[in-house]
């Protein structure tokens, strides 16, 4: 873990970039593709996260989206097909040669983009700070607007999530946690409207106490070390690999 953290943080960003191009290139029966390059993923949170379970619970949860399509292409999609040509690859020889419906393989490979995906970037966030990432991604060509509101956001969303948790608990002492479902959603829909309304007001605080303090529209950049040998040496290793998963699986 030590020698991955030596490595430039740009060489992260573009391993990251090079991910998302092989995992959307994958079809919709590479079934076997994405088993491969989800359990790429899973050996890289085992062994650079200190935290790996918490990792995949998240990444788990935030993937949760990605049920909604899995079902519908497992309702839509009814074509049998064969397993053993379509399911798993030509590469693979299975002892039971069943059919299955397509929507099942279809909506699996879903859940494992969407499940890698976010499983590679909540990686990337535990191992370097935003700032570094967001610094990192303008060396690289990232307009400054586009670095300066990201950085923004992940700023305030923190508020926000404070802001919501003072809400609801303020809800439930005065209701003695004792309310049904139909109260329910009209309280949250109250604590919405006045979440938005408290959001604004201290938002307009927060930049003004930002301007006073010199910010001038732009963060200020952190230098970003430039990438060495050893970088384009890693870089490259995780590209042969992603190259084979895709085109000999």
């Amino acid at each position: 873990m030590t020698s991955f953290y030596s490595l430039n943080p740009k060489i992260s960003l573009i391993g990251l970039l090079l991910y998302s191009c092989a995992v959307v290139s994958v079809t919709k029966f590479g079934l076997s593709t994405m088993v491969a390059m989800a359990s790429l993923v899973l050996l890289l949170l085992l062994s650079l996260s200190d935290k790996p379970k918490k990792l995949m619970i998240q990444s788990i949860g935030l993937s949760s989206f990605a049920l909604i399509m899995a079902v519908s292409n497992v309702i839509l999609d009814r074509q049998p097909i064969s397993l053993l040509n379509e399911g798993l690859g030509n590469k693979i020889s299975l002892n039971w040669s069943g059919e299955i419906r397509a929507g099942w393989i279809s909506g699996g490979v879903i859940l494992l983009k969407a499940w890698s995906l976010l499983a590679m970037m909540l990686l990337l966030n535990s191992l370097f700070s935003f700032q570094i990432i967001c610094d990192s991604a303008r060396s690289l060509g990232l307009p400054q607007l586009i670095a300066t509101q990201l950085l923004l956001i992940y700023r305030f969303g923190g508020l926000l999530r404070e802001e919501a948790s003072s809400l609801n608990r303020a809800r439930q002492l005065r209701s003695f946690h004792s309310y049904s479902w139909v109260k329910s959603w009209r309280s949250s829909g109250l604590l919405l409207g006045n979440l938005l309304f408290r959001s604004i007001l201290r938002s307009e605080r927060v930049h003004q106490g930002m301007i006073s303090r010199g910010f001038r529209e732009r963060i200020p950049q952190n230098i970003v070390q430039p990438m060495s040998i050893y970088d384009w040496g890693c870089l490259s290793i995780f590209a042969i690999v992603l190259i084979a998963l895709r085109l000999y699986l």
